[in-house]
């Protein structure tokens, strides 16, 4: 099980207080990708006004992580097909997770955001590929196998493993 860790992404150190909503997908990125918050928020703005849109939009902060070297591993589910808890979820690496609605970040088997979604759904996880072990290299290339060749393709020049 993982555990929870309370964490706002350096938010506060940058801008002096904690927003109790709204910058999921910032907060998440910068603590799954360690990076600061005002880098990550300056980088997917930045990207979201190349593209005409905004940085909560699924399909924008998709191409984001992609770009940052995370590779979209889908929907986790059990030996049943059912869709397993984000407290369920194996913690190797970073990720940055999907649970109804919202965007929370996974490193190293901690649940890391301003709140506790341990008990909601996992949607879709993208995993960090820069520095994971053997084994999730593994796990990894395991689902690439099942993409169309032109996605896997593209997900393959950003590994740096």
């Amino acid at each position: 099980m993982l555990d929870f860790i309370k964490s706002d992404g350096g938010r506060a150190k940058e801008y002096g207080r904690t927003l109790k909503q709204s910058d999921c997908v910032i907060r998440s990125i910068a603590i799954a990708s360690d990076d600061s918050y005002r880098a990550t928020l300056t980088d997917i703005c930045a990207l979201a006004v190349e593209l005409g849109s905004v940085p909560t939009e699924q399909w924008l902060y998709s191409k984001y992580l992609e770009r940052r070297g995370f590779i979209k591993l889908g929907t986790p589910r059990d030996g049943t097909g059912r869709k397993i808890r984000l407290r369920d979820l194996d913690g190797i690496g970073s990720k940055v997770v999907n649970v109804s609605g919202h965007l929370t970040a996974v490193v190293d088997g901690e649940v890391r955001d301003i709140w506790d979604c341990r008990s909601k759904c996992c949607n879709s996880v993208w995993q960090l590929a820069v520095g994971i072990t053997m084994e999730a290299a593994d796990d990894l290339l395991i689902k690439l196998k099942g993409m169309p060749t032109s996605k896997r393709s593209r997900i393959c020049k950003g590994l740096k493993v």
